[in-house]
Order: structure tokens, then sequence, then C-alpha cells
């Protein structure tokens, strides 16, 4: 189920005030196996966006983990419980503009299958990877299987555990982000 959510995220300062955050995510998809629900957000791009989780390390390009940790720390509503299944970037250009105009219905499906892959991350779950991908090749989502059944090494996966101490991590990170901007502390670095 996809759809336009508007998120509002309220970051209280060790001094007591209170700094609130308004964006909007393109696309909330979920996805529910043996009761539980998992939630991924997918932010559309007309260029070259790639997700690296070196730039969340710097307090970059943290926007979309924030829309997911903040929509899986839902206590009610439709994303009550949730799970995070991860941050996905989808390439919203023209596909028919990358192609040769002689080019056959082979060679059309291959240019439009790598335009529009996603990249960003995905948790390490085959379920939720079987869902987003029918048979897990790779062709859209930034997983592949393997022939022997493993993920290779290229996959962008992450698990339970590494996305709850990233998720730590982001709310310190944004917390003393909103104590300096509280202050008046507002460098363009980087």
């Amino acid at each position: 189920a996809a759809r336009v959510v508007n998120q509002h995220i309220d970051v209280a300062t060790a001094g007591g005030e209170v700094i609130s955050f308004v964006g909007t995510v393109d696309r909330v998809d979920t996805y529910e196996k043996n009761g539980t629900k998992y939630i991924r957000v997918v932010d559309y791009k007309t260029g070259e966006k790639k997700f690296k989780l070196e730039d969340v390390y710097y307090g970059i390009n943290m926007q979309m983990l924030m829309y997911l940790f903040t929509l899986t720390d839902k206590q009610s509503g439709k994303y009550e419980n949730a799970v995070p299944a991860g941050v996905l970037y989808m390439p919203a250009k023209e596909a028919d503009a990358e192609l040769d105009r002689n080019a056959g219905e082979d060679e059309a499906d291959k240019v439009r299958d790598s335009i529009y892959k996603m990249n960003g991350i995905v948790l390490d779950s085959s379920d939720v990877i079987l869902a987003m991908e029918k048979e897990a090749a790779g062709v859209y989502i930034p997983v592949a299987m393997t022939q022997k059944g493993e993920y290779s090494a290229r996959s962008s996966l992450i698990n339970l555990s590494q996305l709850e101490r990233l998720k730590e991590y982001a709310d310190r990170l944004v917390k003393n982000m909103a104590e300096k901007l509280y202050h008046g502390e507002i460098e363009a670095i980087p």
C-alpha cells in the first residue's frame, strides 16, 4: 500500500526547548507477514541520489531514515508497532530518453530495469526481500540472491540490531543539531 505521508518530528533539547521538523514522505509501503507489519520508505529522485551510510555518520542525508524511524515509533494508528523494512531512493526519470531509437524490446527492458533500480538499505529478512522483489534478482532493489541462495556481497542489507544502533545514533545527531540551531549555530558545514 503506497501513500504520501506528512511527518512531524519534535526534538527536545537539553534545556527543554522543543524543535519541530516537518516533511513529507513520497511513499510509504507496508507489508504484513505472520502478524508483523513492515514499513519501507521510498523517495523519488529525478537526479542521481545514492544512499550511503557514511553520509548518515556525518549527519548528511538523514531525512529518509528519520521518517522511517518516526513511522516505526508509532504506538497507535496504521503504523502501530511496525518494523522498519528499509529506505530506498527510486529514480523518477523517463527511461525512453536513454534508449536508442532502434532498440529492440529486450534492450528496452534492460535499459528500463537499470534506470529504475532503487538504491538504499533493506532489512536482512528473506520475507521482506522477496516481498519487495520476486526471486530477489537485484533488478529493482539493491539486494540480489546468488544461485547458492545467499545474498551477493553487493547487497545493501541491514539487520534489526544495526537499525536500532543507527536509530540511536541518528537521534543523538538530530538532538545535537536541534540544540545548535536553537542557539543560533547554523554554519554550512558540510
